[in-house]
């Protein structure tokens, strides 16, 4: 196995042990998500859900750099695109929801409620 450093850098880093560690923060980031759907501390259909798989897809994914491994790299694209996807959708929603509240305060003299109890 090749070991790759920052030595030129002067760091004196191990590339390896680092993206090993960052394979671990994307592990946590993976349990940590999980565990809070698991507690109903967050939604599945929220942001943060899929915020953790994106964090520990992209953080899993760097640390195959190291240790390059076929079928996990294609897991980790795959959890990486569905949860860039999923954000997306979720952004656009919530602001598509501003936007409805906005325009029921203009129409209904500043009541978001009464917009909702109409639509």
């Amino acid at each position: 196995m090749t070991m790759y450093t920052f030595e030129q850098f002067g760091y004196g880093v191990d590339l390896t042990f680092l993206c090993r560690t960052l394979g671990v923060l994307g592990f946590v980031s993976y349990m940590a998500g999980y565990t809070a759907l698991q507690l109903r501390l967050i939604d599945g259909d929220g942001l943060m859900y899929s915020f953790s798989k994106v964090l520990g897809a992209t953080l899993v994914l760097i640390s195959l750099s190291a240790d390059f491994n076929l079928s996990a790299a294609l897991i980790q694209v795959s959890f990486l695109m569905i949860g860039c996807v999923g954000i997306a959708l979720r952004l656009r929603e919530r602001r598509r929801h501003l936007r409805l509240d906005r325009a029921a305060k203009r129409n209904t003299g500043g009541s978001p409620v009464l917009h909702r109890e109409l639509a």
